[in-house]
């Protein structure tokens, strides 16, 4: 038995990606409460996903330093999502991040 059906995530997550990086189309990006101190973060819907990828600073700037400040315009951009190797708060972890599929 799968045990991460029993606690499913309103986001996309590490482990969702553990068979290898999925290709999905931006839908939009929009601003969430996330976490238990509802810290506002930004959110990026993808096209045929109903969760959103919680955007860090490294996955944000690449986005925005390719396709600008007016996340309208993001809509449609073609992005593979994959896991990594990472650190969190100093310690080894696995992240998301996103990379273009063509060049924008």
């Amino acid at each position: 038995m799968d045990t991460s059906t029993f606690f499913p995530s309103r986001y996309l997550k590490s482990a969702d990606f553990d068979a290898g990086p999925k290709t999905y189309a931006i839908d939009s990006l929009v601003e969430e409460d996330v976490g238990p101190d509802r810290e506002k973060c930004p959110i990026l819907y993808l096209k045929g996903e109903s969760r959103g990828i919680v955007l860090n600073k490294t996955n944000f700037r690449l986005l925005e330093g390719e396709l600008g400040r007016q996340s309208e315009n993001w809509e449609d951009t073609e992005i593979e999502v994959y896991c990594t190797e990472t650190t969190y708060g100093g310690q080894p972890t696995k992240g998301l991040r996103v990379r273009f599929v063509t060049a924008p």
